[in-house]
């Protein structure tokens, strides 16, 4: 029985061609970027999303990335659209890019 619980190569490809459509350099980066960003997601989750709309979300997301500078975090709150973000959504989005540290209550760990 196949596994369904984690999304397919063929469908992280699929999504992985439509987000290398909408860059001209990093295309190896993002095919990296969307295979980390969907390790863990639930296959049967994902299946209420496209492969358009979960391309657009990685997409952004890895854009997000890209920009992010010196350890300070990176917040993103909006309502996406396809016209502007690559994908649709009927909920407002909060798209974090932070430096992964351990924290643990009050403390923190380098």
């Amino acid at each position: 029985m196949k596994n369904t619980l984690i999304l397919s190569a063929e469908r992280l490809k699929n999504i992985t061609n439509i987000a290398s459509g909408y860059i001209s350099k990093d295309q190896a980066l993002l095919e990296d970027f969307i295979s980390v960003y969907y390790r863990n997601v639930a296959g049967r989750l994902a299946g209420l999303e496209s492969d358009t709309d979960l391309a657009g979300m990685a997409l952004h997301h890895f854009v997000l990335l890209k920009s992010y500078q010196d350890n300070e975090p990176a917040l993103r709150l909006f309502n996406p659209s396809v016209e502007e973000h690559h994908f649709h959504s009927g909920r407002s989005v909060l798209q974090l890019v932070a430096f992964n540290r351990r924290v643990y209550g009050f403390l923190r760990y380098p």
